[in-house]
């Protein structure tokens, strides 16, 4: 039988990651089952509380890395305007991404940097298929998502 998000999340030690301006790694698990809450406004308000806690600004701490796969898993189960808030998310780890890429602001995609890249990477497929949704906002992000990925996929294959 497999474990719930709760148990999975459990499993995580939010403290060895930091996170955008000093916000507390600890409350993810919460805000991620916050998010697939049948409430729309406690979900809506966890994702704009999460934005800040992994992405705020545009700045993207080390906790990124182990939340990307449960974002990841939530789209297919939450509302179109959750979703569009975790591709928001998403597309905030794809810039940060860029700029390793890019070796802006003294970054490179080295240690967990890299390791975000590449799950970006090969989350890839799911991010895509919202080029294809209903919902303009959310091909919007897709596309977004994508010209990101476009320059990180390049650089690492070609040994950046």
């Amino acid at each position: 039988m497999g474990s719930t998000l709760e148990q999975r999340l459990g499993h995580i030690n939010w403290n060895d990651f930091d996170s955008a301006k000093g916000f507390d790694s600890n409350e993810i698990p919460r805000l991620l089952v916050q998010l697939d809450s049948s409430d729309t406004n406690a979900a809506l308000e966890a994702a704009q509380q999460l934005w800040n806690v992994v992405s705020h600004q545009a700045n993207v701490g080390s906790n990124s890395v182990p939340t990307l796969p449960f974002l990841i898993e939530l789209l297919p189960s939450v509302s179109t305007e959750i979703q569009s808030e975790i591709l928001d998310i998403i597309y905030n780890f794809a810039c940060h991404a860029r700029m390793c890429a890019d070796r802006a602001e003294s970054l490179s995609l080295t240690g967990w940097h890299r390791d975000l890249a590449t799950r970006l990477i090969e989350d890839r497929s799911v991010l895509d298929a919202f080029g294809h949704a209903d919902d303009q906002d959310l091909i919007e992000w897709s596309e977004l998502i994508g010209v990101e990925l476009d320059v990180v996929a390049d650089r690492i294959n070609n040994g950046g």
